[in-house]
């Protein structure tokens, strides 16, 4: 009854006490803050439709997605990623055990020799023996520990967020690599076909050249455009190895590992899919995601800051028992209840400096936020105006291509009856042979855009990643544990 009645008269004291500071105001975080920018009911171009998930489908390459499947598992960019996310998720915890009182036990025991007659066959000496529970609670009146925590909560939310930036990032990369890589052997087959023209070609100039028909000039620069063709496969054949070492290492292999890229063709240009609407797909993008969420935490850092500024209060409980011999540490015990209020009195404009750097942050991240929309905006609007540049030049690619076939059957016929000199006929072959390789360079070019688009639309199918198992110990490392 007694520590009951002392209970009462310290929570009586500790309200008398914050009676005159619990008429102050306390700063209140935004919930759902508004970035100030008006972004257009569409896009461009492509209708207003939520973006496709899994957009790599589109290419129709059971390579490229068993390769984005194990990108998406085995990145060692994204296991980093996965492994800070757990740290987020620690660190909220962490911030959050504040709300909890604190109970902490302690025991011990001490031996003390006293001086006395050292004739005595036993000195004289003293054993005391203790045991201690204690509790600890501090009030958080100003919501100074809860407004922390939700900092740190937010900071997880915007954790995940980055995570799933990072997933459309290895996808995107992936995907960029493998169009390279099917570039490189989409050329090399022409190139191929192209040398075995250029020596059908060299043989018939030699042929009229055996007869008198034709001038070694010919030949000579025939043979020129052979070789000229030749050169170029080395260097083919080295970047696609270098391409093939990317796609290793971001898949977490080493470069030397065999990548399987499925087939040797570039993907056929298929329509320009939905885009969705603006400030909807935009504000939802990872990124910007991300953005908004630490904006919130940074609301909550400040609100966290402020209330720094006010007293707090703190209450502790304890149980201790102390005697000379062991078994009577828990019979002989006394307990204890106190309190305290504690303010800032001076602190040369610390707390206040604090709370008005925290509201600089706010403002930064705010403005961070705010740009980050425009920018998310303006990478889809690019990649929709370079979508419609790319495809006339394609198609007019793809028409001249067509001519230059023609052009050089017309050649090749007038030389062969004599009609024309051979320079003719290598001005088309050259034209060809040159159109080919831009037809398949740009046809590469409107794939990477496609990728770049999806990309800058973001999607929500990283969020169903599921966390992978990787639970490194000391001994996997090669340590020791």
């Amino acid at each position: 009854m007694k520590s009951l009645f002392r209970l009462k008269q310290v929570f009586c004291i500790f309200l008398f006490m914050i009676l005159p500071v619990s008429s102050c105001s306390i700063y209140k975080p935004v919930k759902n803050p508004e970035p100030q920018v008006k972004l257009p009911e569409s896009f461009s171009a492509g209708d207003s439709l939520p973006p496709i998930d899994e957009w790599w489908l589109q290419f129709e390459s059971s390579g490229l997605e068993a390769l984005i499947d194990e990108a998406l598992s085995e990145n060692l960019t994204l296991r980093m990623a996965w492994a800070r996310l757990d740290q987020a998720r620690q660190q909220a915890k962490i911030a959050g055990a504040g709300r909890y009182p604190g109970l902490e036990f302690g025991t011990g025991a001490q031996h003390q020799h006293t001086g006395g007659d050292t004739s005595l066959a036993y000195p004289p000496s003293l054993n005391s023996f203790y045991a201690r529970l204690s509790l600890s609670y501090q009030m958080d009146l100003w919501k100074k520990i809860e407004n922390s925590r939700l900092a740190s909560v937010f900071d997880f939310a915007a954790g995940r967020e980055d995570l799933d930036a990072t997933a459309i990032t290895v996808a995107a990369n992936i995907a960029e690599i493998w169009a390279s890589l099917m570039e490189q052997k989409a050329l090399l087959k022409l190139l191929d076909e192209q040398l075995e023209i250029a020596e059908r070609y060299l043989k018939l100039v030699e042929s009229r050249f055996g007869q008198g028909i034709s001038s070694a000039v010919d030949v000579y620069q025939q043979k020129q455009q052979v070789e000229s063709i030749k050169e170029q496969f080395p260097r083919a054949r080295m970047q696609e190895k270098l391409l093939e070492h990317q796609l290793a290492v971001l898949l977490g292999r080493s470069p030397s590992s065999a990548v399987q890229t499925g087939g040797s063709e570039l993907p056929e240009i298929k329509n320009l899919p939905p885009a969705g609407v603006p400030a909807v797909v935009i504000r939802n993008r990872p990124d910007v995601k991300a953005a908004e969420l630490r904006l919130i935490a940074a609301d909550h850092r400040l609100a966290a800051a402020i209330a720094d500024r006010f007293p707090s209060i703190n209450l502790s409980s304890g149980i201790t028992g102390q005697t000379g011999k062991i078994e009577d540490v828990f019979n002989q015990w006394v307990s204890t209840l106190a309190g305290n209020l504690t303010a800032p009195v001076f602190d040369a404009g610390r707390r206040k400096a604090e709370a008005e750097r925290s509201r600089a942050v706010v403002n930064e991240l705010f403005y961070r936020w705010k740009a980050g929309l425009i920018n998310a905006f303006t990478e889809v609007e690019d990649t929709l105006v370079t979508e419609e540049g790319l495809l006339d030049t394609y198609r007019s690619t793809k028409s001249q291509v067509e001519l230059a076939e023609m052009t050089l059957e017309r050649s090749r016929s007038l030389y062969v009856n004599g009609l024309t000199d051979y320079l003719t006929v290598l001005t088309s072959l050259r034209a060809l042979q040159n159109l080919q390789r831009a037809e398949i360079n740009i046809k590469k070019s409107l794939i990477s855009n496609r990728i770049k688009f999806h990309s800058a639309l973001g999607g929500d199918w990283p969020g169903r990643l599921v966390e992978p198992e990787h639970i490194i110990t000391t001994d996997q490392r090669g340590g020791q544990q």
